[in-house]
């Protein structure tokens, strides 16, 4: 259970300062892409949202505390954080407490899904693959396989001809998008860091340049689309909120608050790059912020290991339980023997972890030693009769009988 606890702890509080990181990256990467379609910007914050739920879970390797060059680097030792029975107590409710939350997110998201398919079969027919409702009291899009588009009877009733087209022009753009998949994935997938205010904004952001990618589809279909669209707006401003969509799973015209950029965006159209040009930036950004979330993560991370040196005042670990390391059976039949040498840290709960190959013999053996050196188990060593973490080297000897 400590080990869990130590897991969650160390996500929670690179959870903590990471998307900051990722979503700042983000943003600038965002400003080089607005001569971009916006079709590509959106894929880019679907990169950043997805980093921001992935990147705290990457493990570090950096010692807890270290001084090269006049830079400090301040992390945490996960096993030392247990020591205290208190804070073992502590940890345990903050774990609780944090996988309730998230939880109960996953199973918003799952009513929220429900709650609309059913709307289906409480709608009746306005066109093809389009729908009105007394249940919506604004345009909404859901569903993949069988999407549908539905209508509030008020709007299908008031709005003229052209309005109702351009606003079914656009919900048609998310369902070839199949942004409401994508929407409930990443609803699903950033629900351990929902609570973050910088997740918030990217959400927004990506939400918003959605529509910017919907509102270009639309547009080139559709003439005079921002006309229809400001007069959808007004539409739709003379009526209330759209009621049950808090968890936003199906996708409304109006959802962000972007119209002023759209109507921008529409009115000051500027000539976009090539799209060959526009993929090639944004996979090398999108490429650039995932191994800078990776770099930043496995150098910077929370709860990295603290290790003494076998000294005067520590003693060092004891082995008291063993398992061989397997021969694998293609290097027993290329004849390799050897030894294989490796660092790791043996922690204060007997441990072997932080494994490092110092020496390499032959990476299938290199890897075989490992997988044995996992297995082990150590009476800690101590320091003025306190288990602490030890540094430590093995050599694995690999003997062809």
């Amino acid at each position: 259970m400590e080990r869990i606890d130590a897991s969650v702890l160390r996500y929670l509080i690179n959870a903590l300062w990471q998307p900051v990181l990722i979503v700042g990256a983000g943003m600038v990467a965002d400003s080089a892409l607005r001569h971009v379609s916006a079709r590509f910007r959106c894929w880019l914050w679907i990169v950043v949202l997805m980093l921001c739920a992935l990147g705290p879970g990457i493990e570090g390797k950096l010692p807890t505390a270290h001084a090269n060059g006049g830079s400090f680097w301040f992390t945490v030792d996960a096993q030392g954080v247990f020591v205290a029975k208190s804070v073992r107590s502590a940890a345990a409710w903050i774990t609780v407490g944090y996988l309730l939350f998230v939880g109960f997110l996953w199973v918003r998201l799952i009513n929220s899904l429900r709650r609309i398919t059913t709307w289906r079969n409480q709608c009746e027919p306005f066109s093809e693959g389009v729908f009105i409702s007394k249940l919506v009291t604004a345009p909404l899009t859901f569903g993949t396989i069988k999407p549908v588009i539905l209508l509030p009877v008020y709007f299908a009733a008031e709005g003229t001809k052209e309005t109702i087209a351009a606003v079914v022009a656009h919900e048609r753009a998310h369902v070839e998008r199949k942004d409401f998949a994508w929407n409930a994935l990443l609803l699903a997938i950033t629900a351990p860091v929902r609570f973050h205010p910088a997740v918030w904004f990217a959400q927004q952001r990506m939400a918003a340049v959605r529509e910017l990618a919907c509102d270009e589809l639309a547009s080139s279909r559709i003439p005079g689309y921002l006309d229809r669209l400001l007069e959808a707006a007004v539409l739709l401003t003379q009526r209330p909120p759209a009621v049950g969509t808090s968890e936003a799973v199906g996708l409304g015209l109006f959802d962000c608050n972007s119209l002023e950029e759209r109507v921008m965006k529409l009115v000051n159209h500027k000539p976009l790059l090539p799209t060959w040009a526009a993929r090639t930036i944004t996979a090398a950004l999108s490429l650039a912020l995932a191994l800078g979330t990776v770099y930043v993560t496995t150098n910077h991370t929370a709860f990295a290991q603290r290790a003494e040196k076998v000294g005067k005042d520590v003693k060092a670990p004891k082995l008291i339980y063993k398992v061989e390391p397997s021969y694998d059976p293609s290097a027993k039949e290329d004849k390799v023997e050897g030894a294989v040498v490796l660092s790791l840290v043996v922690t204060a709960a007997g441990i072997a972890e932080d494994i490092q190959v110092v020496k390499s013999l032959d990476p299938r053996l290199d890897q075989k030693a490992i997988e044995a050196v996992k297995q082990w188990r150590f009476q800690p060593g101590t320091k003025n009769d306190k288990d602490v973490n030890v540094e430590a080297k093995i050599e694995i000897n690999f003997r062809l009988l």
